[in-house]
């Protein structure tokens, strides 16, 4: 059983030199995770697979019709969809996450030569992303984001969903159509700078904000929004108290308002500075809430920016 993965370029001596994009090492996605059949008072339970690490731990159990796809693969994935874009990759940077039992794996790619101005003069440079898991917690996924150098924050698009592949594991899960789709990540990074610019055109009060802010908070009570409105902490005695909408609060008065203005910009950068800095509690699933985070970031957009316009 081999524990650690070698890009297959290098294996075969294809290049005298390695490529900074397709030889990078696969950090802890290089691991290849075996199936196992499954037994009970020594039987094999049927339509059930267990999966190990080379490590000898335990993964995770799937049915023996999910399609798996090696952390490594997708890591391929994301590489073979830069190359075929013939995209500039000076500088490319590599980040690979991979949960504590190998189960969930979030693999990043940053362009930092493949940039463009997004509004205030800020630097946004195109990156390309995965999702994987071998345990069902989340679809397998190819996705392109844009990189805000003034926060650090992963940019999610809210224009084209077509930046993003998804497939569950099962006989239909498609990873070249995957790489087919996300390759138009260019032209998908191109109209979402346009909206960028209008959204940093359009005014908003506090007030505004602060109604989005709750709406991503998920805070419905009407008593309890209009007490966290006027800044309480308490309602009838009982703690109010919301981390995700006092974060949210406190990172668009004191940073994107000051830096972008009282603009949907300045509340759309304070959504996305949520989503990828919040902190996590320990031992979460950390591909499963960043996939959840993004897609609370489109649906809020969505429902109170008025993007069609």
């Amino acid at each position: 059983m081999t524990s650690t993965i070698t890009p297959i370029r290098l294996t075969n001596g294809w290049l005298s030199t390695p490529d900074p994009l397709l030889d990078a090492d696969y950090g802890d996605a290089a691991g290849k995770i075996m199936p196992h059949a499954v037994y009970s008072n020594g039987e094999v339970v049927p339509n059930k697979v267990a999966h190990y690490h080379p490590d000898g731990s335990y993964v995770g159990m799937t049915s023996s019709r999910y399609e798996t796809v090696q952390h490594y693969e997708t890591a391929d994935a994301v590489r073979k969809c830069i190359y075929l874009s013939g995209l500039d990759t000076r500088g490319v940077h590599h980040h690979t996450q991979v949960s504590a039992n190998h189960a969930q794996m979030c693999y990043t790619v940053r362009l930092p030569a493949v940039e463009t101005e997004a509004p205030g003069g800020d630097k946004v440079c195109l990156t390309f992303g995965a999702r994987n898991s071998f345990d069902g917690s989340t679809k397998l996924e190819l996705y392109s984001a844009g990189h805000l150098a003034f926060c650090l924050n992963g940019q999610v698009w809210l224009k084209n969903p077509i930046g993003v592949y998804a497939a569950k594991h099962n006989a239909l899960l498609d990873i070249d159509a995957g790489i087919r789709q996300v390759n138009r990540a260019v032209d998908v990074m191109r109209d979402e700078v346009d909206l960028w610019h209008r959204m940093a055109d359009r005014k908003v009060t506090f007030a505004d904000a602060k109604d989005i802010f709750l709406a991503l908070a998920d805070v419905t009570d009407p008593e309890i929004r209009v007490a966290l409105h006027r800044g309480y902490d308490y309602l009838n005695d009982k703690c109010i108290r919301n981390q995700n909408y006092s974060y949210l609060k406190k990172v668009f008065a004191e940073k994107y308002e000051p830096h972008m203005g009282s603009t949907q910009w300045a509340v759309y950068n304070a959504l996305t500075d949520w989503s990828t800095h919040m902190p996590r509690r320990a031992n979460s699933n950390v591909v499963k809430i960043d996939k959840l985070r993004n897609q609370k970031v489109v649906q809020v957009c969505t429902q109170h920016m008025n993007l069609a316009a």
